[in-house]
């Protein structure tokens, strides 16, 4: 309450914070409950002076190095932002891989058509291996497939 009565101070919201902070270690709150109240009592405050939440997130980070760990809604913030940012950067490079290993295909199955066409107008091998640029295990291949299928 004292910290929304304060709503064009963003100093003093950060007091009070501290204050409530300490309120909650003395009455043995576990971190989990700490953690939540918190998380809640930052997204209401709506603090604007980008140096307060940096005086804010230095008093955090002393007390986790003193063992009262506690993440931030900045920091969740963050981890939300590096994993939406990863997310992007997967999706973009799936993309590529995908649109990479389309092309091949698509590519392998117009050599493969132009060989069975070859095969079928009754070019020679080495004409059908140069111009088609598919192996011999892969002509051999279509020939058996001809060959079943006709059967």
């Amino acid at each position: 309450m004292q910290a929304w009565k304060q709503r064009s101070d963003d100093v003093r919201k950060l007091d009070y914070m501290k204050i409530l902070l300490a309120e909650l270690n003395r009455r043995g709150w576990s971190h989990e409950e700490k953690m939540t109240l918190l998380w809640f009592i930052e997204g209401v405050m709506h603090i604007e002076d980008n140096n307060v939440w940096d005086d804010w997130e230095e008093e955090l980070e002393s007390r986790k190095e003193a063992g009262d760990m506690y993440v931030s809604l900045m920091e969740r913030k963050g981890m939300e932002k590096g994993i939406e940012k990863g997310m992007e950067k997967g999706m973009k490079k799936g993309m590529e891989k995908g649109m990479e290993k389309g092309i091949e295909k698509g590519i392998a199955l117009k050599q493969i058509a132009m060989a069975r066409k070859m095969l079928a107008a009754g070019e020679p091998e080495d004409k059908i291996l140069a111009y088609a640029e598919i192996t011999p295990e892969q002509l051999e291949k279509i020939r058996e497939e001809n060959s079943s299928s006709i059967h």
